[in-house]
């Protein structure tokens, strides 16, 4: 397998890169849409501007890599399976991803689009979801213990079926909460 250390890949098509371990990389303005990125390794990258929509992730580690203002539009990060994965997002297009049964503990997403995204069962312990907007995100049987979700918009959140103890919400949030309670909240 390849080694890459410290390289800059820019305006790079899937095509291009070699199956290998790539640490300490930046990546701007790439295109991976559909690109079947398993068994690759990225440690300590940073990807701006990117488009990774429906990359396949199979054994992909991902480890300590930031992601800015990049679109990964229905990627199965659950098919990461068990390996490496820790990440933070910023200003990034995560409609319709799948962070199911994954350790998510102390991620960032921050102004994301996280609509129809899908958490269930996975660890969000301590993450922080801020100025997200979560329409349809669906959370069942998650750790969101410690959560911050300040200032994201369309969070609703069944406290029923979630670990939710310490988790930071906002007044305008609340009726998200109450939801499945079937109380109205006039604001």
């Amino acid at each position: 397998m390849q080694e890459f250390f410290g390289e800059n890949f820019a305006n790079t098509a899937f095509a291009a890169l070699e199956l290998g371990n790539y640490e300490q990389c930046q990546f701007v303005n790439c295109n991976f849409v559909n690109a079947d990125l398993s068994g690759f390794v990225f440690a300590n990258c940073i990807f701006k501007d990117c488009d990774y929509s429906l990359a396949m992730l199979s054994g992909c580690v991902i480890n300590d890599c930031s992601f800015n203002t990049c679109k990964l539009q229905g990627v199965d990060f659950n098919k990461m399976g068990k390996t490496i994965f820790i990440a933070t997002f910023s200003n990034c297009n995560l409609r319709y991803c799948n962070f199911s049964d994954l350790n998510l503990k102390s991620m960032c997403f921050e102004n994301c689009i996280l609509i129809e995204a899908d958490f269930t069962n996975s660890n969000c312990e301590n993450c922080q979801f801020i100025k997200c907007n979560m329409q349809d995100t669906h959370f069942e049987f998650t750790n969101l213990q410690k959560a911050d979700f300040a200032d994201s918009e369309n969070v609703l959140i069944n406290t029923g079926s979630n670990k939710l103890k310490g988790a930071q919400f906002t007044l305008h949030q609340l009726p998200g909460l109450l939801a499945e309670l079937g109380i109205k909240i006039k604001l």
